[in-house]
């Protein structure tokens, strides 16, 4: 016996005659269901169905819930819920990836790097000595206003060179979180398909022994309906001699 998680559910296939009210009542002895979401889906021939996803709030730690829950978990079996005398759905472990709105990946944060820590002389060109005075070591430079004007307009440069990048990293992680949703939606219709095609032939194969039932149970009506026309017809030939003779 597992250690019960608070663990989502997924059903494959629900027909679309149940509602979520029917589905969260189904599952009253195995948890407390916080939330139903409905998915529609279209098989092969364009039969509606839901997939649905139950949430729990708490699942229970009853017998019931328990065993139910081992048949969950264990891959080498597989979980199904009697909703009905003769119906049962197939139920596995939620495994589809939550797309979380506005979650972005780490990046470099160009606006931390300001213009003014870059030195002004990476941009602008370098004053040469004159030949009859001597510079000293580490002194500034003086500059005439062209090389800084010219310095200027080199950061406003670099500056809008950054916001063009950042506007290029904006979209680029917008394209991926496009990306991530597309991926998950893909995995999410995969683990659909590949469950729908497991299961598909044991509902065919189940409607039609329920089809076969129903016309047995007809073809045995109309017999008990041919007999008692014949009881009838009898009966009142019955009713007519009887009635000559006293007449």
């Amino acid at each position: 016996m597992s250690a019960i998680k608070n663990i989502s559910l997924y059903i494959p296939l629900v027909f679309p005659n149940f509602n979520k009210e029917y589905v969260a009542r189904a599952f009253n002895n195995i948890g407390e269901v916080s939330q139903i979401d409905f998915v529609a889906k279209q098989d092969r021939n364009g039969n509606n169905f839901n997939a649905v996803y139950v949430h729990f709030n708490k699942w229970y730690t009853n017998q019931e819930a328990t065993a139910f829950y081992d048949s969950v978990i264990d891959e080498t079996k597989q979980a199904q819920l009697n909703h009905d005398n003769k119906w049962y759905w197939i139920v596995l472990p939620n495994t589809a990836k939550k797309y979380v709105p506005g979650e972005r990946k780490q990046r470099l944060d160009l606006g931390e790097i300001s213009t003014s820590n870059i030195a002004p002389t990476l941009f602008a060109t370098p004053v040469k000595a004159s030949a009859t005075k001597q510079v000293c070591p580490g002194a500034p430079m003086k500059r005439s206003y062209t090389e800084m004007q010219a310095a200027f307009e080199d950061e406003m440069d670099v500056e809008a060179e950054m916001d063009e990048i950042e506007e290029m990293i904006d979209a680029e992680d917008e394209m991926d979180e496009i990306e991530e949703m597309i991926d998950a939606e893909d995995e999410t219709i995969d683990a659909e398909d590949e469950t729908l095609v497991r299961i598909d032939g044991r509902y065919v194969k189940a409607i039609e022994e329920e089809n076969w039932s129903m016309r047995a149970e007809i073809a045995h009506l109309r017999g008990a309906l041919i007999n008692l026309g014949h009881l009838y017809q009898v009966e009142t030939a019955k009713v007519t001699a009887f009635s000559g003779v006293y007449a």
